[in-house]
């Protein structure tokens, strides 16, 4: 890790180098507040896991920001993606525009996962 890039409502996100692959990387903390009973914990990580799978299906697309890994450390998912600036809507130094933070997106068949009393960023 090298540097926070920026945060919001449910994590933040660092520059950082993956020494595997040997490039720069933007590396999101995903934040999953103490939760009161361990199905709660559970249903956040699935949640974290899903916009993970869902950006990784679109990888191929000119104007998604690519996923390298999703890494689960102390029960908190760490998203490693293409490195890019901290918001929805990404400017490649290429050129190509990126969007990224699948969060809220949904793919026909995924199962509900609502969360009583919760706030979507």
């Amino acid at each position: 890790m090298e540097s926070v890039l920026g945060g919001g409502g449910f994590g933040r996100v660092w520059k950082a180098h993956d020494e595997s692959l040997d490039v720069e990387v933007a590396v999101k903390e995903v934040w999953l507040p103490s939760a009161a009973f361990d199905e709660e914990h559970a249903q956040r990580l699935r949640r974290a896991e899903r916009e993970a799978r869902n950006a990784a299906r679109l990888r191929s697309h000119p104007h998604i920001v690519t996923l390298h890994d999703v890494v689960i450390e102390d029960q908190a998912p760490w998203i490693v993606m293409e490195h890019v600036k901290p918001a929805n809507v990404l400017f490649a130094r290429d050129g190509r525009v990126l969007l990224t933070d699948f969060g809220i997106a949904v793919k026909q068949g995924d199962t509900a996962l609502t969360m009583s009393g919760g706030l979507m960023g």
